[in-house]
């Protein structure tokens, strides 16, 4: 597996797999997918998610502000390490696109307020690529804030 760390997060990549880290106005946007991804796109990747091949899985790990840190949607202390395929739903993706499912969890850690957004395009073939999915999540360390 390959590292990728900017920004205070860290994730390590599985072969094929690509990733970009951004940062803008103090938000910290990673996104992650097994395919090739745009070197410029949204915090929740409207491009990548539209270049998606058949059996794609996309991540994006978005940062809010810190006055959010712990409270509501938020209020979960941990990395979200496992999603399961039939976390996903067509209701859940930001664009709605044939054969793309969705899925977000909202999260604090280490006192920094996250959105994960997970997109999966493929009914058949789903668990395989969640599992590798939950893989990369299973390596995501997130550093406070210095």
């Amino acid at each position: 597996m390959k590292p990728l760390a900017a920004h205070g997060v860290t994730v390590e990549l599985p072969p094929g797999w690509d990733a970009r880290a951004s940062k803008k106005d103090g938000v910290v946007t990673l996104h992650v997918a097994n395919y090739a991804i745009p070197t410029r796109d949204g915090e929740f990747g409207p491009r990548a998610t539209r270049t998606m091949p058949t059996s794609g899985i996309f991540l994006a790990l978005t940062e809010y502000q810190q006055a959010l840190a712990r409270e509501g949607l938020y209020r979960r202390r941990r990395i979200p390490r496992r999603l399961a395929p039939g976390d996903f739903s067509p209701n859940a993706v930001l664009n709605a696109r044939r054969d793309q499912l969705g899925h977000q969890r909202f999260f604090t850690a280490n006192g920094r307020p996250f959105c994960l957004y997970a997109v999966v395009r493929a009914r058949r073939g789903r668990a395989r690529l969640v599992a590798q999915a939950n893989a990369v999540l299973r390596s995501l360390r997130i550093d406070s804030r210095a």
